[in-house]
């Protein structure tokens, strides 16, 4: 993948990837991101499989070393936990999905966060998303021993 001209100087020399997600109902839209990335001080980047730009980024946690991330199968959500225990959960749908905007509308900078909230009291180290029936179930693990 390649940086294009609306990336950041921060995106150049912050860019250690940690973790890549798929997102499964973006791959055959050739307009939309269909990876997402986090990593080095909180950063969550949206690439594009077909042009190989980055075309969105957003500093998810502020002042951290390192973020985690999950999505939901329908690839709506996407939770994000941090080295601090912060969790935040961001509405992903219209955010860099190739949705066409009515030309006077302005696009999304970042994702909307549905919700934030402490959910460990030591780093989070693994977060997975869970559906069951019509409900979203989030389970995280942390250094602190604890699984919730």
């Amino acid at each position: 993948m390649k940086l294009d001209s609306r990336s950041s100087q921060a995106m150049k020399t912050q860019s250690t990837v940690e973790m890549m997600i798929i997102l499964e109902t973006r791959i055959e839209n050739p307009n939309a991101a269909a990876l997402v990335t986090c990593g080095q001080n909180g950063w969550v980047r949206f690439w594009n499989f077909h042009s190989g730009n980055c075309e969105g980024e957003f500093i998810a946690h502020p002042n951290v070393d390192s973020i985690t991330m999950a999505v939901d199968p329908e690839n709506h959500l996407l939770v994000t936990a941090d080295t601090s225990g912060e969790m935040k959960t961001w509405l992903i749908e219209g955010f860099c999905d190739g949705t066409v905007l009515d030309e006077e509308a302005e696009p999304l900078l970042k994702p909307v966060i549905y919700r934030s909230w402490t959910g460990h009291g030591e780093c989070i180290t693994e977060v997975e998303v869970c559906v069951r029936g019509n409900r979203v179930v989030i389970v995280s693990a942390s250094s602190d021993g604890t699984i919730k």
